[in-house]
């Protein structure tokens, strides 16, 4: 369908962005293929991919990006949310050596590259999302996430008979 819809768009497409795991549709897990096909053609078509890590990231499916868990080669990351734990606002986005070094030779010929947030350059939300980050590593978080995963599985399988709960 990726390899129409480019076709479709006269090759125009710059970037697909997906999350690991669709919050907003649902908490839906990707088939087992999905992203290793995704990935086949964006690399084809010479498209960016996109990781919306917002909901994902650290630690949320057992790894420290939900890309780690599904194998994706992102060129760009988006994050948020955790990188504060949730605390303030902030968000931040991680580039592939690639798209640095692209930035990097066109502001050198072009002049600056300017990128900002709404909430850029607040150093009380920096401060906490350095102090999350930290907390993160220090108490290692994903191994938590891990060991209580199962436990937490079996509490909700005490949902799935209800008319109201889905897959």
């Amino acid at each position: 369908m990726l390899s129409l819809t480019y076709t479709f768009f006269w090759g125009q497409i710059a970037a697909f962005i997906a999350e690991p795991v669709m919050g907003a549709g649902g908490v839906i897990l990707p088939p087992a293929t999905y992203f290793e096909k995704i990935q086949a053609v964006v690399k084809k078509y010479d498209i960016l991919f996109i990781a919306d890590e917002v909901i994902c990231a650290f630690g949320r499916l057992g790894t420290m990006f939900g890309s780690d868990k599904y194998n994706i080669k992102p060129d760009l990351v988006s994050l948020a949310k955790a990188l504060s734990s949730g605390y303030l606002p902030i968000g931040a986005i991680l580039v592939s050596p690639e798209i640095a070094e692209v930035i990097h030779s066109q502001s050198s010929k072009l002049g600056s590259f300017s990128h900002g947030f709404t909430y850029s350059g607040s150093p009380v939300p920096c401060a906490v999302a350095l102090e999350a980050l930290k907390i993160y590593k220090e108490r290692n978080i994903v191994a938590v996430v891990n060991k209580i995963a199962p436990r937490f599985q079996d509490g909700l399988k005490a949902f799935s008979d209800s008319p109201i709960i889905g897959e």
